[in-house]
């Protein structure tokens, strides 16, 4: 198989995982959950951190994809490869998981979350594990360019961060994002990698 007919298999199994999501956030949006205590999140109030958590993630996760499909296209395949093993992962495990999140927590209210909110394209009730802090772990291991590796490192501890802040997600929601994040990184260096930079 060529490296494109690999770049256009990646996009179409991104495509499937995010349909696959698109269902298991109609299913966990059909009941409330429980909300539960939390270690970290008793200690202090929800602080509102929005704009860096939305507009920040969003350039966390858009910047890395514009980057390889201008400097490395084999790098965008093997990316987009691992971005649908993680979203598979994160669907397996919010259907999973059904935990409530806190009524406490201030939730994202651009346009933009409303808009994929409406359309079951984001939902609420996705708590394990922390997308925010996932992807941009995942990309930063990815990348080689020194740059946008400490970018988006650094990304995935402020969304930590902010989301914790915001109470939108528990501290074992976002520590197991930087887990899985590694995960799937060490993952496809073994198992993707190879696959896509052959012949």
């Amino acid at each position: 198989m060529n490296s494109r007919m690999k770049l256009i298999l990646s996009i179409i199994l991104v495509a499937i995982a995010s349909g696959v999501t698109y269902f298991a956030h109609a299913y966990v949006e059909t009941f409330r959950g429980t909300p539960v205590k939390d270690l970290l999140l008793d200690r202090f109030p929800p602080v509102d951190m929005n704009f860096i958590v939305t507009y920040g993630y969003y350039v966390l996760m858009i910047l890395p994809l514009i980057v390889f499909a201008v400097k490395d296209r084999k790098k965008l395949t093997y990316i987009l490869f691992a971005s649908a093993i993680l979203i598979f992962l994160r669907t397996f495990f919010i259907v999973l998981t059904h935990i409530g999140y806190r009524p406490e927590a201030i939730h994202d209210r651009s346009w933009i979350f409303e808009t994929l909110f409406r359309t079951k394209l984001v939902a609420r009730n996705d708590l394990f594990f922390s997308g925010h802090v996932a992807f941009p772990m995942m990309f930063g291991l990815f990348s080689q360019i020194k740059w946008l590796k400490w970018f988006e490192i650094i990304g995935a501890f402020v969304m930590l961060i902010g989301t914790l802040l915001m109470h939108v997600h528990y501290s074992i929601d976002v520590f197991a994002g930087l887990i899985f994040g590694y995960a799937v990184y060490k993952f496809s260096e073994s198992n993707i990698k190879p696959w896509v930079e052959q012949e």
